[in-house]
């Protein structure tokens, strides 16, 4: 099982930052998202990812979350259908996750 901490690869930067993130991950080096070998090595089968922060019910300004949604892709951005409209309706997803934990 891999660990991924609050500053550690784009669900952990989600996490720190409190914001949506989206990447490429071709040719992805440790140093950019500061993961450990094995979190590169399981992930170099992957071409995008998409994380969005999942947040309580009670938080209403929405600046503590208790996790990320993370949408992991093996085709880049440009061949994704990570669009606008797709992403809010991801957002609606992560919010009623948050309900639920």
């Amino acid at each position: 099982m891999i660990k991924w901490c609050v500053d550690e690869g784009v669900c952990g930067t989600a996490m720190e930052y409190n914001r949506l993130i989206y990447s490429d991950l071709e040719d992805v080096q440790i140093h950019e998202w500061d993961m450990t070998p094995s979190q590169l090595n399981a992930t170099t089968h992957l071409g995008s990812v998409l994380s969005i922060p999942v947040y309580a019910p009670g938080d209403e300004e929405k600046n503590r979350p208790l996790g990320v949604l993370n949408i992991d892709s093996r085709e880049n951005l440009d061949e994704t259908r990570f669009d606008e409209i797709r992403t809010k309706e991801l957002k609606r997803y992560a919010g009623y996750i948050g309900t639920l934990v």
